[in-house]
């Protein structure tokens, strides 16, 4: 696992990771400094602090729901391309494969803040804001409550069917 996500030279993770890793900056999350198999698997234990010591409940999801999502998308999208190497995925792909997943998890939260539907379930209004502000596509042409707006999250592309995959 630890090959497939991280050290094959050919494989989306090499395209994925730095996405997850600007879309974190973009919320002022800091990368690990050793970003390994350890982190990928402790991420949903992972909680970020403001400087006067408060929970970023928004950056603290934001980082387990991109960590998570972007190692399943790694893992599902192919096996290591050295044994089968007619499944390369490109750039453009990862790309594309990465803003679906992620918007796919924007439109859930989205769907979630519904307190008649959800009653005690529902996700609270502001946590779905939190998590997803500093990376939305025109964010600064929202509304500030853009939760019943549309918009997706902002990683380079628009979602593509990839190649191999769903057929």
């Amino acid at each position: 696992m630890d090959h497939i996500l991280l050290r094959c030279p050919q494989s989306a993770g090499n395209f994925i990771w730095p996405l997850v890793q600007e879309m974190c900056r973009a919320k002022n999350i800091d990368w690990p400094p050793s970003f390994e198999i350890l982190t990928i698997l402790a991420s949903p234990l992972a909680t970020f602090r403001s400087r006067s010591g408060s929970l970023r409940e928004g950056a603290t999801r934001f980082f387990q729901i991109a960590i998570t999502e972007a190692a399943f998308l790694i893992r599902n999208v192919k096996d290591c391309p050295d044994h089968e190497p007619e499944r390369l995925i490109s750039e453009p792909e990862a790309t594309s494969a990465l803003a679906q997943v992620m918007n796919e998890q924007l439109r859930d939260d989205r769907a979630m803040t519904n307190r008649q539907k959800f009653k005690s379930k529902a996700l609270r209004h502001e946590c779905v804001l939190e998590t997803w502000s500093g990376i939305l596509q025109d964010e600064s042409g929202l509304p500030p409550d853009w939760i019943y707006g549309q918009s997706g999250v902002s990683v380079g592309t628009t979602p593509c069917r990839l190649n191999g995959i769903n057929r």
